[in-house]
């Protein structure tokens, strides 16, 4: 690979003046009366509705939130560009009225689905007319016993803006403003974190010291935002009537709960596979290893400039389907990707889904680094599903939850990071990026593991009652992070403030289980790509159910049944050749 001109992400920006021309136009509409006219027109008559008339109400409100992804869609698009500017922005404070006010009125349609008698919805979902929602209708259904009738659920939802959304917006302002200092530069937490990929020690070592540094005056703040987060949820479960934290998200993503716990347990059996690649490491870098070599880099990595990862990005899924690399690269023709770093934007790597108003956008701050490279492609790979699934479904059929989409983007990085691999000549960088793309396997399958037991540690600590304080935080942050590290890494005492740095305990819950799950099917797809020719057409297939099938009948298309006992066994066993895969890069370097 050649090494990149200073200018390989200058300029690549989003220009969202064509969304915003949406959102203005959808605020200025009748966009707000629609919604609340149709709320009125049906409001009570759910149950009296044939098949073609509630065919057609469904019809008409996916057009309408599809419509509403417009003004949705700017406001998150314009505050990841510049959170404080964004404060200011007329469009941007009206648009989230109009959304909120829209939403709640639209979310009356929900209430009377989950009112209705089991008998009368029974009878809906057999309808051969309602064919195409049944799926998410039929899941929808499964929130019936949770659900607190219509007043009720209408006092919750108004006090989202101040139960929830303000502690998740001052969590990101208190993180955003944390800054260290490293090598005589101040340097805000997210490219402080970056830097424990540096190839030199004292710098990684530098870096976890500034964290600690920058996070430890708001690390009190931060605590009560989640203490305050965890609270509220465990209230509006007791309320519901889940008996876990874990059970509405379980529902969410379709997945039974006796599931997900046999494979993270399973998971956690095999965690000796990790940490075996930890004393490898080690031994390789003729240290021991701490935390602030975790990530450090195995061999020279060179750099991999935008460009090159755009071709590798289509070409990988060029060869898996022709059509993926046509829509992948529409995101670079478009300008859908904002590769440029720049202080003022959003540290976080996503990909915005606009629903009918426009195509996806992606948002990754790009240094040519292999690991932006494999993180782009993760993104690419998440808008790529949604593009599909857009053209196939209805809109209230689209979206597929949260693990299958997962697996779709995780399945993408592995193919991208092959590509990038295949691609490369230099024996040494080739080793860096196979030791790369193994960590980032065995991070999403055991570490978010080990976050996924703090959470459950976080939640049963607040439901007995206790406080989640900095220091019972840091504690159970270290505590789960040793069982999954064992003896093979030393943790210091700084990294017990880390978890202020994972933003999906503040803005969700138990979504890192969902990267547990998408890395297992990933593996088991990389194992079924060396012998099944017929993947790729699966595959596309795959991603335009968006939303409409159950989960594991979606992963049994391309043969992968998670439900089965060896599952973990399959998945750690391609693993396993990964980590020969990196031994035998080393041992040609060395040889």
């Amino acid at each position: 690979m050649r090494a990149p001109a200073e200018s390989s992400v200058a300029g690549a920006r989003w220009d969202i003046s064509g969304v915003e021309a949406l959102a203005r136009e959808a605020c200025r509409s009748p966009l707000l009366e629609r919604c609340r006219a149709l709320s009125v027109r049906y409001a009570g008559r759910l149950d009296s509705l044939d098949a073609p008339e509630l065919r057609s109400l469904l019809d008409e409100l996916g057009v309408l939130w599809g419509e509403l992804a417009a003004p949705a869609g700017y406001v998150e698009l314009r505050v990841s560009l510049d959170a404080a500017t964004a404060e200011r922005d007329g469009l941007v404070a009206l648009a989230s009225a109009v959304v909120a006010d829209a939403t709640a009125a639209l979310r009356s349609f929900d209430d009377q689905w989950l009112a209705l008698p089991e008998e009368s919805a029974r009878r809906i979902l057999r309808s051969p007319a309602l064919a195409s929602y049944r799926h998410v209708l039929g899941v929808r259904r499964r929130f019936a016993s949770h659900a607190l009738g219509d007043a009720a659920e209408r006092a919750l939802a108004s006090r989202d803006a101040a139960a929830t959304d303000a502690w998740v917006a001052l969590y990101d302002r208190t993180l955003a403003s944390a800054c260290g200092v490293l090598e005589g530069r101040e340097l805000a937490v997210s490219e402080l974190l970056g830097k424990l990929r540096a190839p030199d020690r004292e710098v990684r070592a530098g870096a976890l010291a500034a964290i600690a540094t920058a996070l430890r005056p708001q690390l009190v703040v931060l605590a009560h935002c989640l203490d305050a987060l965890v609270s509220d949820r465990l209230a509006v479960d007791m309320l519901r009537g889940f008996r876990r934290p874990r059970d509405a998200i379980d529902l969410e993503n379709e997945l039974e709960p006796q599931l997900v716990d046999a494979l993270l347990a399973s998971l956690e059996r095999r965690g000796a596979i990790a940490r075996r690649w930890f004393r490898e490491k080690a031994r390789l870098l003729d240290s021991r290893l701490a935390i602030v070599d975790e990530y450090a880099p195995l061999g020279r990595a060179q750099p991999v400039p935008l460009a090159e990862a755009r071709a590798a990005i289509v070409a990988a899924l060029g060869q898996l389907e022709p059509e993926l690399a046509d829509v992948a690269d529409s995101f670079f023709t478009d300008g859908r990707v904002d590769a440029e770093p720049r202080a003022e934007k959003a540290s976080a790597t996503f990909c915005v889904d606009l629903g009918l108003a426009a195509k996806p956008y992606v948002m990754v701050s790009y240094r040519d680094r292999f690991v932006d490279a494999l993180r782009l492609a993760h993104e690419v790979g998440h808008g790529v599903h949604f593009e599909l699934a857009a053209r196939a479904q209805p809109p209230l059929v689209q979206e597929p939850s949260v693990a299958v989409a997962e697996v779709a983007a995780t399945f993408v990085q592995h193919l991208v990071a092959e590509e990038l691999v295949r691609r490369e000549s230099d024996p040494d960088a080739r080793r860096a990026m196979v030791a790369t793309t193994l960590e980032f396997a065995v991070d999403a399958l055991f570490c978010q593991t080990a976050v996924t037991r703090f959470e459950d540690a976080a939640y049963s600590v607040r439901a007995s009652g206790e406080t989640l304080t900095v220091e019972r935080l840091g504690a159970l942050w270290l505590e789960c992070h040793r069982r999954y590290y064992g003896t093979s890494l030393d943790l210091p005492r700084d990294f017990s403030c880390f978890w202020a740095c994972a933003g999906q305990l503040f803005r969700a819950r138990y979504y890192g289980y969902a990267y547990v799950v998408a890395q297992v099917a990933a593996l088991l797809l990389r194992r079924r790509m060396r012998i099944d020719s017929e993947l790729g057409a699966r595959f596309a297939a795959f991603l335009e159910q968006g939303g409409a099938a159950d989960p594991i009948e979606q992963l049994a298309t391309l043969g992968v049944d998670l439900a089965r006992a060896g599952v973990a066994d399959d998945a750690v066993r391609e693993l396993r050749a990964m980590f020969d895969a990196a031994a035998a890069a080393r041992a040609a370097v060395t040889s």
